[in-house]
């Protein structure tokens, strides 16, 4: 860590600046930082949250299964969700994972623990990283799976208050479900 970082009594890093809330909490409300705030580079939109935006649209218009094939349960539009699903979680994990871990492109600045990845006899499969990946792999993307195909099949069924089966007829609930 350099000199301008501070340094909790723990040896890990702690921002150096209050936390303050962002623009879209504070009032009386304030446009030019808001706007800010929500446009710069890096701000709230660029580069992260265009990215994973990108991500949704680029997922929906090419790999999403149909709505007309999830009104049942069939393994076949099913497992598209889940191979989708766990290619995005290896793909951004990875990347993260190779990025700050490996590679350590910002050393171990930001780093509220300064320690690496933990190994030995406390983890159950022999390391941390193996065991984050057992738990994402077969805890979170089952969930995220399944929740998913619920969601889907209630769509392809109508259960839900607007109807959302062509999103070009409901372009608001469309937007809004990004937010």
């Amino acid at each position: 860590m350099n000199e301008k970082t501070f340094i909790n009594p723990e040896g890990g890093w702690q921002p150096n600046k209050k936390i303050e809330f962002d623009p879209i909490f504070v009032w009386p409300l304030r446009p030019k930082s808001f706007f800010k705030w929500l446009l710069n580079f890096p701000g709230y939109i660029w580069p992260w949250n265009l990215f994973f935006i990108a991500i949704a649209i680029i997922c929906y218009l090419f790999i999403q299964p149909e709505f007309s094939r999830c009104v049942t349960f069939k393994l076949d539009w099913i497992s598209i969700i889940f191979l989708r699903n766990l290619f995005l979680i290896i793909l951004i994990a990875g990347f993260f994972h190779i990025r700050l871990h490996i590679l350590k492109s910002q050393k171990d600045e930001f780093q509220y623990n300064p320690k690496s990845l933990g190994e030995g006899k406390k983890w159950h499969l022999g390391s941390q990283t193996r065991e984050n990946m057992f738990w994402t792999l077969f805890s979170a993307l089952p969930i995220w799976t399944v929740y998913e195909v619920f969601l889907m099949w209630g769509y392809a069924n109508n259960l839900f208050l607007f109807p959302v089966s062509d999103w070009v007829n409901s372009p608001f609930y469309f937007c809004l479900l990004f937010y």
